[in-house]
């Protein structure tokens, strides 16, 4: 009993893994040539999907997984702190050691240093590099928000990852903001005064970059820029449609992208209609149809200036009408349809005629048919119950008689199709 179990499942799932198989993969690549099935057409009961190739994924939707790491902020805080008293102790040393040559300086201690301007300008240079750094987010999310398809991915990806913060960049500018800063710290009393508006400056701008609240800006800066670069990296720039399998007669597709949210359109591609073959399709069309066979005319033949009989004066060769055929149609995939076709017809005497045959479809979609086969035509034949074999009255009864009969013919017929 289990083994007729589990051999029941593993038909159900290769049933199910064979049933998910894609037969079609439709591309639409905005750079280049689609790629779409020939002439639009698949199997019927057959799979396909879309696939749209060079998307932006920071603007548009698609299907990703994003690796992301986590930092604590708190890591950098004590390493700009360590950094920080490994520069002040280092500076104290210099102070130290050259506190002799301070004093034997033949310079008064209370002149003005006329080099701070100079101390200055490279301190805000140097506290320049952090909002370089904090700016470095909004330019990486014009860039990646720039364009919504993209060309060259490589190219792209690589732009993206140069917007990264490197490793080692943020203590080395501490360093320098510290080394730039001794300068100023350094100066006389009087030099301070002096450019009181500058040191004040530096003083505050050398606080804020120390703040908890600025260490905590840099490090999410650096972690949102590595996650978007990671982002690029492992992404695909290409959505994937879920496959779908073809059982209607038309599928009309049209290809889209919508920003990230899904709610908004940011590009409709043009539309295609994918059209099943290797199907059965009924339909109908409607007509000409022309029957190889007609009435039979007589009239009636004198002698003395008596009726004696009648002689046949012409036969109808053909039999025309306006008729509705049911046809089956089988896509073989091919520019024709073929299939078979039953219909009747209504001929210039309102009597119902009816047709049965093997007909072709041509033209655009198919909708010109051209049916030949066999057609049962309601024609006029002579009754000879007053008539001998020479087809002399034998009667009173002078009258030429017919009767309404139902005669097998060739037939061909050129109808148009009422259904796409």
């Amino acid at each position: 009993m289990k083994t007729i179990l589990l051999a029941l499942f593993t038909l159900m799932v290769s049933g199910v893994v064979w049933g998910q198989e894609t037969d079609f993969l439709i591309e639409i690549n905005p750079f280049g040539e689609n790629k779409y099935p020939k002439d639009f057409k698949v199997k019927y009961n057959s799979t396909i999907k879309i696939k749209i190739n060079n998307i932006n994924p920071f603007m548009g939707r698609g299907s990703v997984d994003v690796v992301t790491s986590n930092y604590d902020y708190n890591d950098i805080k004590k390493t700009l702190n360590a950094l920080k008293g490994n520069i002040e102790d280092q500076i104290a040393e210099t102070v130290g050691s050259n506190s002799e040559a301070i004093i034997t300086n033949s310079s008064p201690k209370n002149y003005i240093d006329k080099d701070f301007p100079r101390y200055y300008n490279d301190f805000i240079f140097a506290y320049s590099k952090f909002a370089n750094l904090l700016s470095q987010k909004e330019k990486q999310d014009n860039y990646v928000n720039s364009i919504l398809f993209i060309k060259d991915i490589k190219t792209f990806k690589d732009q993206v990852a140069q917007f990264k913060i490197k490793e080692g960049d943020i203590e080395y500018n501490y360093k320098e903001l510290e080394d730039r800063y001794s300068y100023l710290r350094n100066t006389n009393a009087k030099t301070k005064e002096y450019y009181a508006k500058e040191w004040k400056d530096a003083q505050s701008k050398k606080e804020k970059v120390y703040s908890d609240e600025f260490i905590k800006n840099i490090y999410d800066v650096k972690q949102y820029l590595e996650q978007q670069s990671n982002f690029a990296q492992e992404t695909e720039f290409s959505y994937l449609d879920d496959a779908r399998q073809i059982r209607d007669d038309k599928v009309a597709i049209t290809p889209k992208i919508y920003d990230k949210t899904g709610e908004k359109v940011l590009h409709t591609f043009p539309d295609f209609t994918i059209t099943p073959t290797h199907k059965l399709r009924v339909n109908f069309s409607a007509g000409y149809l022309l029957s190889f066979i007609g009435n039979e005319e007589y009239g009636i033949r004198y002698e003395n200036d008596k009726a004696i009989g009648i002689t046949k004066l012409e036969e109808e060769k053909f039999s025309h009408a306006l008729g509705v055929l049911t046809h089956a149609f089988y896509d073989f995939g091919t520019p024709l349809d073929y299939g078979i076709s039953a219909g009747i017809s209504l001929n210039t005497d309102a009597k119902i005629n009816f047709y049965g045959g093997l007909s072709i479809a041509f033209t655009q979609e198919n909708r010109l048919v051209l049916t030949s086969g066999i057609s049962f035509v309601n024609v006029k034949r002579l009754n000879i119950s007053n008539l001998d074999n020479d087809l002399n009255f034998t009667s009173s009864n002078i009258e030429i008689n017919y009767i309404e009969r139902y005669k097998p013919a060739f037939f061909v017929g050129l109808t148009y199709n009422l259904k796409k």
